[in-house]
């Protein structure tokens, strides 16, 4: 079950992206990553919508023409790919985050709002106790 991309996924992080699922229905998601695992590339994903809201779904990309026009098909991944791709996932925000307090929207600039006494992204910072 291939789902066409409507809006390109070369978007930041958090932005809103529009399938089409194999029934013509537009479906939408919230763009959270592109991964590269083995020379290919996959989209994770979180639905909006319906039964699946608040899943975080991982799609290879493959690429094609049709018509002189370039499109991207999204296929799900297997469980096994899943969890090996949800992992470089976590993995990735970890390194990213730098701060350990797992907080959504945590920017770590300094500011960081976790209660971690000595968490590394705040430069000096101490927290008020």
């Amino acid at each position: 079950m291939a789902e066409d991309i409507k809006n390109e996924l070369e978007q930041p992080e958090g932005e809103i992206v529009v399938l089409e699922d194999e029934n013509g229905n537009e479906v939408k998601f919230l763009y959270v990553a592109t991964l590269d695992h083995n020379d290919k590339e996959y989209d994770c994903l979180q639905c909006l919508e319906g039964e699946d809201q608040d899943v975080l779904e991982i799609y290879e990309i493959e690429s094609y023409s049709q018509e002189d026009k370039e499109f991207d098909s999204l296929t799900p991944v297997d469980d096994e790919l899943y969890e090996v791709l949800y992992e470089k996932l976590i993995n990735l925000h970890d390194e990213e985050c730098h701060c350990g307090c797992h907080e959504d929207g945590c920017d770590c600039d300094g500011d960081c709002d976790c209660d971690e006494e000595d968490c590394c992204c705040c430069d000096g910072h101490h927290h008020e106790s």
